[in-house]
């Protein structure tokens, strides 16, 4: 007696390189945290939010209010200043349709950057989480049913973990608008 067979699912090879590309690969072999931090955020995105975040003081500077200039030593004002004043775009030039448009060139630098230097594995896993959060956020989500009741979701990629990818080596980043906003990661 003759078994049917099952109709397979055809599947793709895993053609590409896996991990640090070369000659990055090589060069950060014995490299500590910090080189792959320098290399993964580049001077220029350093330099652009502080570009950003100088325009915006700029723009919202009132009298009497301490200036961004340089400072040999960071005091606990002048670090609430900083902060107070970061910002990632220009407020005059943002599209007011994208609900991410303040953080939309850093997100896009990252990606750039991330997709120029690093190809993901052939076992690719995705990971949706929840955090807790009760600040004034669009993507902010409200269950009735748990216990803290307004969420933050998050994305979490992992290149390790058994499950079946048939994507190519790009993994980008992104935060989809709509009527339910969350944190997606599109392999393509």
């Amino acid at each position: 007696m003759v078994e049917a067979k099952r109709r397979q699912p055809s599947v793709i090879p895993f053609t590409e390189f896996e991990g640090m590309k070369p000659p990055y690969s090589n060069l950060l072999k014995e490299a500590g945290p910090d080189q792959y931090y320098d290399l993964l955020v580049p001077e220029e995105i350093l330099e652009m939010i502080a570009e950003q975040t100088n325009l915006f003081a700029s723009q919202t500077s009132q009298p009497g209010k301490q200036s961004l200039d340089q400072a040999t030593v960071m005091s606990r004002n002048r670090f609430e200043l900083l902060l107070q004043y970061l910002h990632f775009s220009d407020n005059l030039s943002v599209d007011r349709n994208d609900r991410i448009a303040k953080i939309r060139p850093l997100i896009d630098a990252l990606n750039a950057t991330f997709q120029k230097y690093y190809s993901p594995k052939e076992d690719v896993c995705v990971d949706e989480s929840q955090v807790p959060f009760r600040g004034r956020i669009i993507f902010r989500q409200y269950n009735k049913s748990k216990r803290h009741k307004y969420v933050c979701p998050t994305a979490q990629y992992s290149s390790t973990a058994p499950c079946r990818s048939r994507s190519t080596n790009k993994v980008t980043v992104s935060m989809a608008g709509g009527e339910k906003s969350s944190l997606n990661m599109t392999i393509r």
